[in-house]
């Protein structure tokens, strides 16, 4: 199966872009939340700990969704290494 030589590369830089974004989304995210933390003074540290729960899950979806397109085209481009021509 021959891959068209510049999908590989847009898939990474596609998936690179998503990446970033989640984590600036999730930077901007809790920025906001502990500002609002801060302005209501009575907050308690489950409240604080679900937030980064929250922030530590959605990142660590966009690694497994950044992870796999990068390592399924590693791996297809080592099989069509080892192909003999």
């Amino acid at each position: 199966m021959k891959i068209i030589s510049h999908w590989p590369e847009v898939t990474k830089h596609l998936t690179a872009l998503v990446l970033g974004w989640g984590v600036f989304s999730i930077l901007l995210g809790l920025f906001y939340a502990f500002d609002i933390m801060e302005a209501s003074k009575a907050v308690s540290s489950e409240v604080i700990l679900d937030f980064l729960k929250v922030a530590t899950v959605t990142f660590l979806i966009g690694l497994i969704v950044f992870s796999i397109p990068l390592l399924t085209w590693k791996l297809l481009n080592k099989k069509n290494a080892e192909k003999p021509v």
